[in-house]
């Protein structure tokens, strides 16, 4: 081989390998474009149902009823009375329906009846979710559920508050001496002469009445 064919093989085989590096870059280079579509897309996707979800949890929470347990001064008191009731569904053309309540989350509750059109029980603070399913006479039913949220019984701190003046502790009052000088069946003579039996030995009644009568 002459060497000038050699040197023609050898710029061939270059440009060969050039040009297979050109394409292998290119197709890298699309394919990660298209990486960067599709991870865009799916970021799109996820905002969107996230977006959605969020939406519905909205809704739920917007139609949620809210309420806490009455705060009335008792620890033992932890219950909140719930009616539910169904006054307000109905049928288009008139027909008798009937009624089927059930729940489908929370603290398992007993309920007094899953027919009546109105309902009522207790239920401690906690998550709830009611279902209401409505029937008519040729089978056509209509459903609503209900999210109930009841939270515990308020209750706030005391406040404590410390005052501070310049006073001396008082000397205690003497104890009131009656007129007969502690002569237990004189005083009782005059209790039952004013029907104070139940005053005790000369107690608050008794001095009242002796003053008065002093008085007189």
């Amino acid at each position: 081989m002459r060497q000038y064919d050699i040197i023609f093989l050898s710029v061939f085989l270059l440009f060969c390998a050039v040009t297979y590096m050109g394409i292998q870059s290119h197709k890298n280079m699309v394919n990660e474009h298209l990486q960067m579509i599709a991870d865009e897309e799916a970021r799109v996707e996820r905002q969107a149902a996230l977006r959605a979800q969020q939406e519905i949890d909205d809704a739920i929470e917007e139609a949620k009823y809210k309420d806490n347990v009455t705060h009335d001064g008792n620890q033992e008191s932890q219950t909140y009375p719930i009616s539910l009731e169904a006054t307000d569904s109905y049928d288009g053309e008139g027909d008798k329906i009937t009624y089927i309540w059930s729940q489908l989350s929370g603290k398992t509750i007993e309920l007094p009846s899953t027919s009546e059109k109105t309902i009522y029980f207790s239920a401690e603070a906690g998550d709830y979710e009611f279902e209401l399913t409505v029937e008519d006479i040729y089978g056509a039913i209509g459903v609503e559920t209900k999210f109930v949220e009841i939270q515990a019984e308020p209750n706030t701190a005391p406040v404590a508050k410390i005052n501070v003046i310049r006073k001396e502790k008082p000397e205690p009052e003497p104890e009131p001496k009656d007129p007969w000088d502690g002569n237990v069946d004189s005083i009782r003579v005059f209790q039952g002469e004013n029907g104070l039996k139940q005053d005790g030995i000369w107690g608050k009644e008794s001095q009242l009445k002796y003053n008065k009568v002093k008085e007189q």
